[in-house]
């Protein structure tokens, strides 16, 4: 799965001919991303209002220890330290940020080096037969 991931993701940055499409194509992902994670969240929140699941349980007293983790701890898990790791242990997010950098470095270099572009290319569609 990791390879298959990293595979589609690498080649459709190396693939995008127009930077600025790439970043419309991000933002409009965003929109989207935001607007139905928003009504998930609404639906939930609703249903959990609705049902309310767990009134009447009685459970043991057990304190339970919280982490401190801040946003910048989040953001930084995201780059991986070891992408063979990342692959390991399949880190979906470690994996595609590696795919991402992977895309964007072949596609600067395709005036440079352009076998890295068609080794890529030929992987892709031998991975996906």
């Amino acid at each position: 799965m990791g390879p298959l991931i990293f595979v589609s993701i690498a080649t459709a940055v190396t693939t995008v001919q127009s930077f600025k499409r790439l970043g419309k194509i991000f933002g409009g992902f965003l929109v989207y991303w935001f607007i139905f994670g928003l009504i998930a969240a609404i639906i939930g929140y609703t249903m959990a209002n609705i049902m309310k699941p767990g009134v009447g349980v009685q459970l043991g007293a057990k304190e339970i220890q919280l982490a401190q983790v801040s946003a910048a701890q989040v953001l930084l898990s995201f780059i991986p330290n070891n992408p063979v790791r990342a692959f390991l242990e399949l880190n979906t997010m470690q994996i595609i940020i590696c795919a991402l950098l992977t895309g964007f470095a072949i596609a600067f270099l395709n005036n440079v080096a352009p076998e890295e572009h068609d080794f890529l290319k030929n992987y892709s569609a031998h991975y996906r037969h």
